[in-house]
């Protein structure tokens, strides 16, 4: 698969230093692997035309088929199974301030064990160290965003009717 994805850079680029970038190699490692590749398929690839590389006859028809296989390779591997909240044991981090949890926990729990009894839920209150890779869940207001996050509002699910106070938080 990394000579495939190897290829594409030579054929995209058709020059070794920024295939060799792309792939964050080494020149002589880039260089390593179209050799390979030219001995696999019996036919130079690219060629020196004047101050720069031109591709092979061969090189030209391999474009299409290769591009359909890594895009191919790439949603394979991004296909994840269905989340199934009832058979799910996962563990989710919810980060917020001390008021939204006191406010929401008990509709958070009642919630969850109705539709997935199975998952734990870990706190983190305030702190201005939140990494993305460290909560699953952040309730902030609307304004706090940052601009490269994803949000929604809350779901109705998340109310405050046991407690009589007022809806969606």
């Amino acid at each position: 698969m990394n000579l495939l994805v190897a290829l594409d850079a030579i054929l995209t680029h058709q020059n070794i230093t920024r295939a060799s970038e792309r792939l964050c190699l080494s020149q002589s490692a880039t260089s390593g692997i179209l050799s390979r590749l030219r001995e696999h398929f019996d036919d130079e690839l690219v060629v020196r035309s004047g101050r720069s590389m031109a591709l092979t006859p061969l090189a030209e028809e391999l474009i299409v088929p290769l591009r359909a296989i890594l895009s191919d390779t790439e949603r394979l591997l991004s296909m994840r199974s269905a989340f199934d909240p009832a058979t799910s044991d996962r563990q989710f981090t919810i980060a917020c301030s001390d008021y939204v949890w006191a406010t929401l926990i008990l509709d958070i729990i009642s919630a969850l064990r109705e539709n997935a009894p199975s998952v734990d839920i870990f706190y983190r209150g305030p702190s201005t160290r939140f990494f993305k890779t460290d909560i699953d869940l952040l309730i902030i207001p609307d304004r706090f965003m940052l601009e490269d996050c994803h949000f929604e509002p809350l779901p109705p699910i998340l109310t405050l009717a046991s407690s009589g106070r007022a809806t969606n938080a």
